[in-house]
């Protein structure tokens, strides 16, 4: 296994030689702020998932700088993703994402409102946008993952927020100490009921029930 200094010199001479893309070069600076404040990063590949160099490394833990590096050079890097199951330093504090057709957007415009709010990318169809919800909240509200037809509200997982055909719609806030993700628990009921109680319309189910 490659040195930290000696992984940092590697991406040096690609970023001289103009090795990486657009893209990977956005992905790289968003992925290594992100792990300066405490996230879990992870280099996917084109299709969102770890790059080949990190197949047998547990991602759900907190990576080392090192793997987090190599996987920045793998010959499949397109993009970075995190799966953070809550804000790093506060664990009152659960990330979640809420996800849904991007068609979705204009016939809700609650989920509008909260896709143009907080932290959010455009990947595939679909528009995810990641919220902090109160672990307290979440425990009467988001015991399991809700799925409300074209809308889905769950734990992040494995989400791609940065390169790897994800685009950003609002992206993190990095001068921000929350990173511009909004904090929903106030409001969250609210929401259900209008996201869950929105008629079929359009692909949408009514009828949110827990």
């Amino acid at each position: 296994m490659l040195s930290e200094r000696e992984l940092v010199e590697i991406i040096r001479r690609k970023l001289e030689r103009g090795e990486y893309t657009p893209e990977q070069l956005q992905a790289i600076e968003i992925g290594l702020k992100l792990y300066e404040r405490g996230f879990n990063v992870i280099p996917v590949n084109s299709e969102g998932r770890p790059v080949a160099t990190l197949l047998g490394v547990d991602t759900t833990k907190r990576l080392p700088r090192e793997r987090l590096l190599e996987g920045l050079i793998d010959v499949g890097f397109r993009g970075v993703a995190t799966n953070n199951g809550n804000l790093p330093g506060n664990p009152g504090k659960l990330l979640y994402v809420v996800r849904a057709r991007q068609d979705a957007l204009a016939k809700c415009k609650a989920l509008d409102e909260l896709v143009n709010s907080t932290a959010s990318w455009r990947r595939e169809g679909h528009v995810e946008a990641l919220v902090v919800v109160d672990r307290e909240v979440a425990s009467r509200l988001l015991s399991k993952p809700i799925a409300l037809g074209d809308i889905e509200i769950k734990p992040p997982g494995l989400l791609v927020v940065a390169g790897a055909r994800a685009e950003p719609i609002r992206g993190f806030d990095f001068n921000s100490p929350t990173l511009g993700i909004k904090e929903v628990s106030e409001e969250l009921a609210g929401l259900l009921r209008e996201i869950g109680g929105f008629k079929r319309r359009g692909g949408l189910y009514a009828g949110y029930k827990r």
